[in-house]
């Protein structure tokens, strides 16, 4: 009787205590992304949550929300903006109205080096892209790898000439429609999450994507042949709300910006190892699989090259971001 006397009381004091014991988190970030959770952004962000968790000794709180499970990439953007929640993960091209600038990063063969992007990305570019979106309540962290893209179809592309008419799905970017019109294609910006369908039911002939999407967005089950046309970089923009980040004290401002950055350069290594496997498994995924020559993959390069006009003449400052990718 006293064993279980003293066993009711213990439970008692351990419920009453428990509440005080268990502190809510004081900042809580609702992280959005649009990629399932095997892709190397939700593995960065994954780690990202356990290091500020950790290191703010829970006083910071991450929830992680893939796969449009907060909206679409525009929804989230203006949600961030919003404060409705407070980090994301998006396609640059997600950008373009708040920021047109951000289009130069669909250029078509404009960055043939991967590092050199990244280090490109680091400097004054980067500094110069996101600059623009402080007043419209965003702070820009960092930029992500998403491969370099290739394009598949229903048929063999091994000219630019084989595109006139095709339907192809493109990131919502007008620079990435210029490109596709300079060759006679009618390009149809779709919503990520609703590709797989769109092809399976013949709204699409085809679509521009990286290798390391293909598997996992299973495109190889509704696309019989690729072209590895290499001809632009997906790009990911990593960012935190300005309202949120200012009402952060200046310890875990640091600390979000410090972990952010170690979690890219985790991430950019982690997309390198998942592109070179997607490009191994896109060889036998299938039918078709149609490697370009130095010839025509020139012969693309020029086709899509009245993109950069459009970019100069429309785009304020199109120019100057050319000049500082270029450099």
């Amino acid at each position: 009787m006293r064993a279980l006397l003293a066993c009711l009381i213990l439970a008692v004091v351990c419920f009453i205590q428990s509440p005080a014991d268990a502190q809510p988190p004081k900042y809580l970030i609702e992280f959005g992304h649009d990629l399932n959770d095997d892709s190397p952004q939700n593995q960065a962000i994954t780690w990202l949550k356990s290091t500020l968790e950790r290191q703010s000794h829970n006083e910071i709180e991450v929830e992680i929300y893939s796969a449009q499970k907060l909206g679409t990439g525009p929804e989230m953007v203006e949600k961030l903006r919003n404060n409705t929640i407070q980090m994301v993960a998006v396609h640059t091209s997600n950008l373009q109205s708040l920021q047109p600038g951000m289009q130069v990063l669909d250029l078509p063969y404009l960055f043939p080096d991967r590092m050199k992007l990244l280090a490109k990305l680091n400097g004054p570019l980067g500094e110069a892209l996101y600059s623009p979106l402080k007043a419209k309540g965003i702070i820009g962290l960092a930029f992500w790898d998403g491969g370099v893209k290739v394009i598949t179809c229903g048929k063999t592309i091994q000219r630019p000439t084989d595109l006139k008419g095709v339907k192809i799905g493109i990131m919502p970017s007008q620079v990435i429609r210029e490109q596709y019109l300079a060759v006679g294609a009618n390009p149809v910006p779709i919503d990520q999450q609703g590709l797989y369908t769109a092809l399976q039911r013949g709204e699409l002939d085809g679509v521009e994507t990286s290798p390391m999407n293909i598997a996992s967005m299973r495109i190889h089950e509704v696309q019989h042949f690729v072209t590895p046309t290499n001809h632009a970089w997906l790009g990911y923009a990593v960012m935190v709300g300005k309202e949120f980040y200012d009402s952060l004290p200046p310890e875990y401002q640091e600390l979000l910006t410090k972990t952010v950055s170690e979690a890219t350069r985790q991430q950019w290594s982690e997309a390198a190892a998942q592109e070179g496997r997607g490009r191994e498994k896109v060889t036998t995924l299938f039918q078709i699989y149609t490697p370009l020559t130095a010839a025509q993959t020139a012969e693309f390069r020029d086709a899509f090259a009245p993109a950069y006009d459009w970019f100069v003449k429309n785009v304020e400052d199109g120019r100057k971001y050319l000049d500082l990718a270029k450099d």
